[in-house]
């Protein structure tokens, strides 16, 4: 439960693309849940008006989620950027270039050009999956990949 914990809440440590990927798709579904429940519960709502506050309350619930999935996201891509030994302050740089890319979209306002822009403000966030993190130790500790790697050398080696 502590690695777990530290997995999604902690900025400390490295982690690899494949588990990035996962912890991610984790809250996607999360967040995909908790809006059909928001939906769900507001059909209710607008069916039974005994149940008026059950809209409320989902609604609650689900802007606690996104806050807490927020917060997850932003460490996750933190850890990612760690691997790749890079400051989680580099997160910054990412909303700026999706904000210029989308406003050269919008000046520009030639249709061609949103799918390219649209395409170029996603550039960043696909880095992350694409770059491989350093091998070995680097100044955010231990290479996470460090037993896969011993473990492909014992084979090599035998």
């Amino acid at each position: 439960m502590r690695n777990f914990l530290r997995s999604y809440f902690s900025w400390r440590g490295r982690l690899t693309r494949t588990r990035y990927l996962g912890l991610s798709f984790v809250i996607f579904l999360l967040l995909v849940f908790l809006v059909c429940l928001l939906g769900v519960s507001t059909l209710v709502g607008s069916v039974s008006p005994s149940e008026k506050m059950f809209p409320l309350v989902s609604f609650m619930i689900l802007t606690v989620s996104i806050i807490a999935s927020m917060w997850c996201s932003l460490c996750l891509h933190v850890k990612r950027l760690h691997d790749m030994n890079f400051r989680g302050w580099w997160l910054l740089i990412m909303p700026l270039w999706v904000g210029t890319v989308a406003f050269t979209g919008y000046v520009l306002d030639v249709q061609d050009i949103r799918v390219l822009v649209n395409l170029l403000a996603w550039c960043p966030s696909l880095l992350l999956f694409v770059i491989r993190g350093t091998t070995g130790l680097n100044r955010f500790g231990e290479d996470p990949r460090k037993d896969r790697v011993v473990s492909q050398s014992e084979r090599t080696a035998s």
